[in-house]
């Protein structure tokens, strides 16, 4: 028997001053993009340390994670695999911030001043959430 289950991501919403940390993509889907750091989950990885492995790949950060921010779906590439997109809000730790992995540039943006070319159907949704609670 064949399930079609999506596949689980995890993300984090690295904040600073205020802002919060957005790479651009490297590669498809939504090559030079912006999207949340975050990536696909390994077999048998809780999403808090598979976030903190796609953060560091991805930004050169050590993120101490915080609150759990939500979970949402979406689909991703050509065959629009269904994913289960996780996201916690985080703080760095430590580490050189720099580019790497799939993000070609790292780029801090705060509630009001978010760019429009936005990676995946999801995020505009996860960054409404960040933004609402930012608020207050």
């Amino acid at each position: 028997m064949y399930y079609a289950n999506p596949v689980p991501c995890a993300g984090i919403l690295v904040e600073d001053q205020g802002r919060m940390l957005l790479v651009k993509r490297a590669r498809a889907p939504f090559k030079d993009y912006w999207d949340i750091p975050g990536g696909f989950l390994e077999s048998g990885e809780h999403p808090v340390d598979g976030a903190r492995r796609e953060l560091l790949e991805e930004t050169g950060l050590d993120i101490r994670v915080g609150d759990f921010l939500g979970i949402w779906m979406d689909t991703y590439g050509a065959d629009a695999i269904s994913t289960l997109n996780i996201f916690y809000r985080g703080q760095i730790a430590g580490g050189v911030p720099r580019p790497s992995d799939d993000a070609v540039l790292l780029g801090w943006f705060a509630p009001g001043e978010l760019p429009p070319n936005i990676a995946f159907a999801h995020a505009p949704l996860v960054l409404a959430e960040w933004v609402r609670r930012v608020k207050g």
